[in-house]
Order: structure tokens, then C-alpha cells, then sequence
């Protein structure tokens, strides 16, 4: 996790010396010649966010002075931590995302009860996500980053509880998963390229992530599944519907595939070795890829 982080800020740096220059005020200011440097290498080894993100960027670094701390906040974010923390520690046992790609558990458990833990288990899975992020980003807080223009300390928070799980297409969660790391990927490699932007994106992300199978495939799934949600937005299904009961149960039904999507692919990337992808996948009949690939050719 270290290596990642220190990646993403030696990255970070150097976007912007090739962007705008290394003239350039997001660089010097206040800082000039040797000094400049220092600072550079600071920022890249400073303790807070090292080990589990958010990244913040090299001028949110060189305004720590001039920052308060919100103690109210921070503690709220680190019992709000505790709370995810123990919800994993609780049921992470119970329900081990590695189930869903096991011969055993797949030949004795029905089709329908395979999707159900499937939805609780990479829930539970989450929980491990949210902890975490919403410790490093405390502690950030605590050193006096993440103060946004607007006054609020929520410039590098990674995630929105509700806004994930509420989250009613895989587009909208991914932008709002992991915040700061998919800005970064987006200023690294999305907005560089104007053609197959989100296939690249994914690719780097996952080479960063690790090389392991299960991450490549995982994240190649991702890159198609979010590639057919584009697609099928375009059709604008909801406000074609008759009757607000309908658009209620088109919601909820998004909300659900959402859900299980985003399962499918968090299960994907944790299992790593390809045969237990394999067991996973054909225990759910592979209907993430088939039903992703069907909907890229629908003619619109």
C-alpha cells in the first residue's frame, strides 16, 4: 500500500511540472530552488495518507500551516471507523468473500442463495473499505488537510456511505468509489486519450493495483460493465415509464443489479487465482459479462 500511494503522489507531481510547466505556481509557490525540492520530497513521504490514501495534492500540502483542526470531525470520522471496523470484524467471518468460489459451497447451495450471499458477503467485504478510508481520511483531517473553498473538510474523502450504497448504476458508483484515487486516474489517464478512455483507465488501474489475475479480470469486467451502462443510459428508460410505480420499480431494480455488480466484480478481484474466478463465474451462470456484452450492442 506504501508503494501505491508514493506512486500516486510522485505521479501527481509530475503531471503537473509536464502540464504547466515546472514554472508553474502549483509548483514554486512558495518554495524556490533546494527548498522547492524538499518540499517535493515532503509531500511525497509525508505520514498522513501514506498507507491508505486519500491523496491529496502538492498545494493541499504546502497550505498545512495555515489550517485549523477540526477535533469534533476527526473524532466522528474515527468512531465512524470503529463502527465499519467491528461490522467487518463481526461478520467478516461468517460471510468470507473467497466463499463464493468454492466448489463445495457452489454444488450444495442453490442458485438463488448463492446470489443472496453473494450481496451479503461483498457488503461485509465493503465494510473493510469504508473503515479504512474513513480512518486515513481523520487523521488527514487531524494534520489539517482536506479543507475544501466552500469551508468544508470533505476535499479528499473517499467515499460517501449512502452514496455508494444507494447507488442505482455501476457509473455513478465507480465515480464516487475510492474518490480521490479516480480523480487521479482520470487526470493521469483519462483525460489524455480520446479514444477507448475507459478501457486504458481500468488497465492502468489494475497494473497499479497489482499484477494478479484475479485484478487484471476483475477490472477488465469492471471496464465492460461500466462501458454498457453508458450505453444503456442513452436509452433513457426511466422517464419513458407510464406511472411512478413503474419508475419506483425500475429504480429499485437498478439499485439491485447495481448491487450485484459490483459483488460480482469486488468477488472477482479478491479471489485471484483463475479457477476460483472460473467456479464463481459459472455459478452465476457468467451473467455480468454476457448480459454487459449484450448490452454494448444494443443499436443506439
Amino acid at each position: 500500500m506504501p508503494l501505491m500511494m508514493l506512486t500516486q503522489k510522485v505521479t501527481d507531481l509530475a503531471m503537473i511540472q509536464h502540464d504547466e510547466g515546472p514554472g508553474s505556481r502549483k509548483v514554486q509557490a512558495p518554495f524556490h530552488q533546494w527548498s522547492l525540492l524538499l518540499a517535493q520530497l515532503g509531500y511525497v513521504f509525508s505520514a498522513p495518507g501514506l498507507l491508505a490514501g486519500p491523496l491529496y495534492r502538492f498545494t493541499e500540502y504546502c497550505s498545512l500551516p495555515q489550517k485549523p483542526t477540526p477535533k469534533a470531525l476527526v473524532l466522528h470520522k474515527i468512531l465512524t471507523a470503529a463502527a465499519f471496523f467491528s461490522v467487518h470484524d463481526v461478520t467478516g467471518h461468517a460471510f468470507p468473500l473467497h466463499k463464493n468460489g468454492d466448489l463445495g459451497f457452489v454444488e450444495s447451495t442453490p442458485f438463488l442463495r448463492r446470489i443472496v450471499y453473494l450481496w451479503i458477503s461483498s457488503f461485509v467485504a465493503r465494510m473493510n473499505y469504508y473503515w479504512l478510508w474513513s480512518l486515513s481520511e481523520g487523521l488527514c483531517n487531524a494534520a489539517g488537510l482536506g479543507l475544501d473553498a466552500r469551508g468544508h473538510w470533505d476535499a479528499i474523502s473517499d467515499y460517501s456511505f449512502f452514496t455508494l450504497e444507494l447507488s442505482t448504476n455501476m457509473i455513478h458508483f465507480t465515480r464516487n468509489w475510492n474518490k480521490t484515487t479516480s480523480a487521479w486516474l482520470k487526470r493521469l489517464v483519462y483525460y489524455r486519450f480520446s479514444h477507448m478512455r475507459t478501457a486504458l483507465t481500468f488497465l492502468v488501474s489494475a497494473l497499479w493495483h497489482g499484477p494478479h489475475p484475479g485484478i487484471f479480470i476483475g477490472f477488465s469486467a469492471w471496464a465492460v460493465v461500466v462501458s454498457a451502462n453508458r450505453k444503456v443510459a442513452k436509452l433513457d428508460l426511466h422517464s419513458r415509464l407510464p406511472s411512478a410505480r413503474w419508475r419506483f420499480l425500475h429504480t429499485f431494480m437498478s439499485w439491485l443489479t447495481t448491487q450485484l455488480a459490483v459483488g460480482f466484480i469486488l468477488t472477482t478481484i479478491h479471489l485471484q487465482s483463475v479457477e476460483r474466478i472460473l467456479v464463481f463465474w459459472s455459478s452465476m451462470y457468467y451473467s455480468l459479462p454476457l448480459g454487459a456484452l449484450l448490452c454494448l450492442l444494443l443499436p443506439v
